[in-house]
Formats: C-alpha cells, sequence, structure tokens
C-alpha cells in the first residue's frame, strides 16, 4: 500500500503528464491554424507592377505579421480567422526573395520567389494536354532548363459554393517537369520568355470535357436571363434521369442502371469556378489565355453569352476592368460541321468585348483527332497576341488576317482585311486562294474563285451568283485553305454580308 507522500507524488505525476500531453496537443493545433492561401509556395512567381496580395487563415483575432523581402506589414485574423494583408508593387527581378508569415509563435516560410510575369491557363482538354502527349515532346522539353519559369497546375474540383483553398505547389521548369505542363501553355511561356526579359508564372488550371458554364460564377447566371436556359436543361435532364430511375426500378433493376447526367461535373454551373478558380483569387495575374469551346460548339448563342459573362467575372475578380484575354478559336475538324458556325461566333467576339484576341488555328487541326498533337503552333500564336496588345511589341505581327469588309464591284467582290503584316499571299505560292463561296438572295452558297490582288484584298467571284450578297471563307468542318499573310498565320474563317 502507497503511503500518503508517495501518493501525493503519483498524483503530481499524473497532473504534469496530462498537462505536457494538453500542453502538447494545443501547441500541435495552434501551429496548424495558421496557413497560408492556395497559390503561396516556395519557387512562386508574382505579378510585377500590380499590389501583392497575401493571404490565408489563423487563429480569429491573432495578430499576423507578413513579411515579403524587406517589406513588412500587419494585419489582424477576423472572426472567421480570415486574414489579407496588400503590400506594394513591385518591379519584375530575377533575385529571389523569401516570403514569412508569422501568427504569435507560428511561422510560414515561403522562398526562392521570383517578380515576374503571371498567366491563368485555362480551358478543357486541348489545354489541359499535357506537353509529354503533344508532337516533338522531348525535344522541345529538352530546351526548358529555365530556372526563372515557373507553372502551377491546379487540381480538378468541382464545388457546389465558393472555396477558399486548393492544394497545389510552384514546379521550377526543368526538362523533366515541364513534360506534365500543359503544352499549349508551355509554347505559349516559351515564347512570352524568348521575347520578355523577365520571369513568367503559369497557372495551368484545366479539365477535359468540361464545358464553359462550370466556369461562369454563380452570380452571372442571377445577372443574365439568357443563362437561364442552363439550368432549364440540367433540370429537364435531372427529370429524365428520375422517371428512367423508376422504370429502371420497375423491371426490377436489370441491365445497366440509368445515369445522372445533371450531376456530371464537367457541366455543372459554376463548379469549377468555385472549386479551381475562387481560390485562386485575388493573387494578382497578368492576364488569361482560354482554350475550350468542343463541348459546346452546338450552343452558339449560348456561348456567346456565357462567354462574356466569363471574361466579365474574371476582370471583377481579378478588379482588372482590362485584363487581357486570348483564346483559341476553333479548328478544322472533319465530323464535326457545327464548328463552323461556332467559329464565325468566336470570330464576332472580337468586335464584342474589349482587350481580347484570338488566335487562328484553321490550318493545324488534326481532320481525324479532337486532341491535335501541334500545340506549339497554338501556343505561339497565343504568345502573338500578348505580346504585341499586352506587352507593346508592335514589332511582332500579333494574328492571322481578319475580315474588315466586303464590298460590291460588279458582278465581283473585294474583301479587304486587317492583319495583314506585310500583305496576303497563298501559302502554295499560287496567286488563287481557296475555300470562298458566294450566295445571292435566295442565300445558296456556290464555290467561288477568288485571288489575291493587293496586300490586303482578295476578289472573289462565281458564274452561278449574279448579284451577291454574302460570301463565306473556310466555312467547311475541315476546309483546305490557303491564305496567309507574310508571317504565314492563317486568315479566319469568316461569313460577310456584301456593301454595294
Amino acid at each position: 500500500m502507497l503511503n500518503t507522500k508517495r501518493r501525493y507524488t503519483l498524483k503530481k505525476m499524473i497532473k504534469a503528464s496530462i498537462f505536457l500531453a494538453l500542453s502538447m496537443f494545443w501547441t500541435i493545433a495552434v501551429a496548424d491554424t495558421l496557413k497560408l492561401g492556395a497559390p503561396f509556395s516556395d519557387h512562386m512567381v508574382l505579378q510585377c507592377d500590380k499590389p501583392v496580395v497575401i493571404w490565408g487563415s489563423a487563429e480569429p483575432g491573432s495578430a499576423i505579421t507578413v513579411m515579403l523581402g524587406e517589406e513588412c506589414l500587419e494585419c489582424t485574423a477576423d472572426e472567421k480567422g480570415k486574414w489579407k494583408a496588400s503590400l506594394s508593387v513591385r518591379e519584375a527581378s530575377f533575385s529571389p526573395i523569401t516570403l514569412r508569415v508569422s501568427a504569435g509563435t507560428q511561422e510560414k516560410i515561403c522562398s526562392d520567389i521570383l517578380v515576374g510575369e503571371v498567366w491563368y491557363c485555362s480551358g478543357q482538354s486541348n489545354m489541359g494536354r499535357r506537353l509529354k502527349d503533344t508532337t516533338d515532346a522531348r525535344a522541345y522539353a529538352a530546351q526548358a532548363n529555365l530556372p526563372y519559369v515557373r507553372f502551377a497546375e491546379i487540381p480538378q474540383i468541382s464545388a457546389n459554393t465558393p472555396q477558399d483553398d486548393i492544394k497545389t505547389a510552384w514546379r521550377i521548369w526543368t526538362p523533366g517537369s515541364v513534360l506534365s505542363l500543359s503544352g499549349t501553355a508551355f509554347h505559349f511561356g516559351k515564347k512570352l520568355v524568348e521575347e520578355i526579359n523577365t520571369p513568367v508564372g503559369l497557372i495551368s488550371c484545366s479539365w477535359g470535357g468540361s464545358k464553359i458554364q462550370a466556369w461562369v460564377p454563380y452570380e452571372y447566371f442571377e445577372k443574365d436571363p439568357a443563362c437561364t436556359a442552363v439550368m432549364n436543361r440540367l433540370e429537364q435532364t435531372a427529370e429524365k434521369y428520375a422517371s428512367d430511375l423508376k422504370r429502371w426500378k420497375a423491371t426490377g433493376s436489370q441491365g445497366e442502371p440509368p445515369k445522372d447526367g445533371s450531376l456530371n461535373p464537367k457541366y455543372i454551373p459554376c463548379g469549377m469556378d468555385n472549386g479551381m478558380t475562387c481560390p485562386l483569387q485575388p493573387f494578382a495575374i497578368r492576364g488569361a489565355i482560354w482554350y475550350q469551346g468542343e463541348s459546346d460548339a452546338g450552343s452558339v448563342e449560348e456561348y456567346r453569352t456565357l462567354f462574356t459573362s466569363l471574361v466579365a467575372s474574371w476582370r471583377d475578380r481579378w478588379n482588372d476592368p482590362a485584363l487581357p484575354v486570348y483564346y483559341v478559336q476553333l479548328p478544322n475538324f472533319i465530323t464535326q460541321p457545327s464548328w463552323a458556325p461556332f467559329r464565325q461566333m468566336q470570330l464576332e467576339l472580337l468586335d464584342a468585348i474589349p482587350n481580347i484576341g484570338m488566335a487562328v488555328t484553321i490550318d493545324i487541326g488534326d481532320p481525324n483527332n479532337i486532341h491535335p498533337g501541334n500545340k506549339y503552333d497554338v501556343g505561339q500564336r497565343l504568345a502573338r497576341l500578348a505580346l504585341y496588345h499586352t506587352y507593346r511589341k508592335t514589332d511582332i505581327c500579333p494574328s492571322g488576317p481578319l475580315p474588315a469588309k466586303a464590298v460590291l464591284r460588279g458582278n465581283r467582290v473585294l474583301l479587304s482585311w486587317k492583319w495583314v503584316c506585310g500583305g496576303l499571299k497563298a501559302r502554295d505560292g499560287k496567286n488563287a486562294v481557296l475555300a470562298f463561296e458566294l450566295a445571292g438572295e435566295g442565300g445558296r452558297f456556290y464555290p467561288a474563285e477568288a485571288k489575291i490582288i493587293s496586300s490586303d484584298t482578295v476578289e472573289i467571284c462565281c458564274a452561278a451568283v449574279e448579284s451577291p450578297t454574302q460570301l463565306r471563307y473556310a466555312h467547311d468542318a475541315n476546309p483546305t485553305v490557303n491564305l496567309v499573310n507574310s508571317e504565314n498565320l492563317p486568315a479566319s474563317p469568316c461569313e460577310l454580308w456584301i456593301k454595294n
């Protein structure tokens, strides 16, 4: 039997052990409360010439100290534990800096940070297609030993409500690491690096097969009545699933059960905006590139509205009313006749939305593969738009020819083009250009003969159409085209009314 003194000592030891265990638990719990926002990690690139916003979470009410290089700022976590600090604008620099964030005894450190140009690269599978799965991947990757170029990949998450966190990390460009990067983003970034003397950061955020509705914020569906068609269609899909499921159960659950298409994360409105884009904002970026539309090609007018809303939402969320957005026009693909009117809509967007640009790809698609292997030219053409319009490199030809005006002269049509740069030409060296059609009052189109008559003008005529009222160029699903400018950039497919 223990004596009183020994029993007292044992109680003290037990109490001390419990206190130590609780203290350790409390310390661990506290250590876990300080967190940085999703985009912040070692090796990241911060956007130059814009305020640097650092954010995260911590114990509610705790004092937060944020130190970026030599700059120090203090803030306080709100009642929900959220905190945010806006630091000063910085110039681009190849000199690495360190971010230190502390709350009491807790500290988070991100090292090897550069300041330069950051681009958001989004869309569906053709944007997401990794460099390793594209043409000449190994040869291009071998040139990518560039420690001042970094990239971050965003995991595919669809959410019902806006999220404020997602797991990602920045990686340095090496011949091995870039093979997992989007091929389009890689070639876009590499062209930028070759032309501007600054670090570059690429945020890859895509999901194969996704519809544009999944990338548009919820509030924009509320603002625009035209977007209600998307919601109505999903409700009809859900009702059909319920009916099919009831019928399947009535047969004794024989055969494969029906699938609920309304729950496909690739189609749920706002899902990818909530889960993938929201956690990145307001991390400053220079602009965005967008490669998507294959999944929406049958809904031309709906897409026109949704794309306009998407651009507006990015500009609002990133607090930049002129945020540049450059997108890819759908290429040639033999089994998709609906792509021709979709390309026309994409062309018309250029006049409807300020500060956007379109990369024409009608000459570099794979007629039999919805995933063309050539992502070099796609990335290069997107980069040309950014270099000319965003970085003011006026010695660069930004685009292939875009239609300017079609006028009638007798029974011939004169079509002038902009962005001819050094002048129009036929890629095959001939004077005749292919893929033109004319229509009269009846609206029926006939193949037409066309030739280049000046540096910016094509003359078109058709014996079957005496008084042309409309023209089309490269309107087929998989047209054979040869009209380019002096930089061998292709003319955009188009459909125009002819002026007298």
